[in-house]
């Protein structure tokens, strides 16, 4: 099955519940759960190499500016939505994630 080829998928589908999905050996040693400022920072993780970060939750207000900067009309869609869950994550669960992604919540100005 070609889905089956999908790190995401197969840890999703090897695992019983969020806490060992997130913890699955294919993701924390592969590239899903690389850092973002990974992809977007020199070799030396010092500096960013893109003009500008938009976050996801400020798409909508920041959609038009980037537009107007790059002289385009374009208007974003929001197709394939899925519909919002919520996931209780322990205190264990949380610390994890924010040690995988310190890097994330440090440069980019989240909080843990």
């Amino acid at each position: 099955m070609r889905l089956l080829k999908w790190p995401t998928i197969k840890a999703y589908l090897d695992t019983a519940n969020f806490s060992e999905f997130i913890r699955h050996p294919i993701l924390v040693n592969g590239n899903p759960f690389r850092s973002q400022w990974t992809w977007l920072s020199d070799r030396d993780r010092q500096n960013l190499i893109v003009d500008r970060v938009i976050k996801l939750e400020e798409i909508e207000s920041e959609w038009p500016k980037l537009c107007q900067d790059l002289g385009i009309s374009c208007k974003l869609k929001f197709e394939n939505k899925s519909a919002s869950r919520s996931v209780e994550l322990t205190p264990e669960d949380r610390s994890y994630i924010y040690s995988l992604f310190k890097i994330d919540f440090d440069k980019f100005g989240y909080l843990p």
